[in-house]
């Protein structure tokens, strides 16, 4: 499986090790529109290049450091096959963000991270 659609479906939660012991080789994973308050670990999802979590209902209140960090340590993954990842994360309220959030333990980057349309309260 390399794309899954699991967008407008009243999500409330998703197993913490779903994607990164069940669906390694995914590419794309849209869970916009649901209503999740955390978020599942994406370590392991080195082919990942588009995530969206756009509009959580209000729900998704906090990012914690290295949230989106998908290799952990590199694990003998070269550079050159590390992916650049889009995010998409608007519309959702959040009341404490990590200021490591979007920090990596490798060299991984973001090609685009979107967070337009949020309310933000805290960055620790």
């Amino acid at each position: 499986l390399n794309f899954l659609n699991l967008g407008n479906n009243n999500i409330k939660f998703l197993h913490p090790s779903l994607f990164s012991q069940k669906l390694k080789n995914l590419y794309l994973i849209r869970l916009d529109n649901n209503f999740l308050n955390q978020l599942p670990s994406f370590n392991g999802l080195k082919y990942l290049v588009s995530l969206n979590l756009t509009n959580q209902n209000k729900q998704l209140k906090k990012l914690d450091a290295y949230q989106f960090d998908r290799f952990g340590e590199k694990n003998g993954i070269e550079e050159d096959n590390i992916l650049q990842l889009s995010l998409c994360l608007e519309m959702n309220d959040f009341e404490l963000i990590s200021y490591q959030a979007f920090c990596t333990l490798s060299t991984e980057s973001f090609d685009l991270i979107e967070l337009s349309m949020n309310t933000f309260l805290n960055f620790y």
